[in-house]
């Protein structure tokens, strides 16, 4: 799929071809549509306005950057591992993500920049949300936990300053069995920027 200067509304978009590189350009605005992509990030590039609607991975979307992509309270479904949402300056002025809906999708460590973290909606438990994460670092500072639970947010001192929230999901991590989940739930409820 090679898809430029278009305007669509209401439309189905599917994407399978593998074995090409699929293009929904810069001057493309999609409103209300449904993409239905089941092909590798390697083989995709969206840098579209993407309105209401839905985007379904039908296979994992691995290391996949929204960055070039204005998307605006569309309702994700599938699997996205280490996804980019959001604004990067080097990606240009276009990328935004906002209102979105990510309840229905499995999220794998994926970032969101430069955005309204608060007009998201994200997946629920094991899925953890990690709003302002460097706040966090702080205010984990101010509260006794293990040295596990520790070392298991250390991954945020590493994460660009201008990353507003990542998402992790707690099941896919290949924690221990020993791993002290109740205590990371309660941090859930005892820190404002944990979800």
């Amino acid at each position: 799929m090679n898809l430029q200067n278009e305007t669509l509304s209401l439309a189905t978009l599917v994407i399978d071809d593998k074995s090409t590189f699929n293009a929904i350009g810069v001057d493309v605005v999609l409103t209300d549509c449904v993409v239905k992509s089941s092909v590798p990030a390697r083989a995709l590039s969206i840098r579209a306005t993407f309105v209401g609607g839905e985007f379904k991975a039908n296979v994992q979307l691995n290391g996949f950057y929204w960055c070039e992509a204005r998307i605006e309270r569309v309702k994700f479904s599938g699997r996205y591992s280490n996804n980019r949402f959001g604004h990067l300056p080097e990606y240009g002025k276009k990328g935004a993500v906002e209102s979105c809906d990510f309840s229905s999708a499995t999220l794998l460590d994926c970032e969101f920049y430069d955005c309204n973290v608060d007009s998201l909606i994200y997946p629920v438990w094991p899925h953890l949300t990690i709003l302002h994460p460097k706040q966090v670092l702080t205010e984990l500072e101010s509260h006794t936990v293990s040295p596990t639970i520790r070392d298991f947010f250390e991954i945020l001192e590493y994460l660009d300053d201008d990353c507003d929230a990542i998402v992790r999901n707690v099941d896919s991590l290949g924690l221990s069995d020993d791993f002290p989940y109740t205590e990371l739930r309660s941090l859930v409820s005892a820190l404002p920027n944990l979800r």
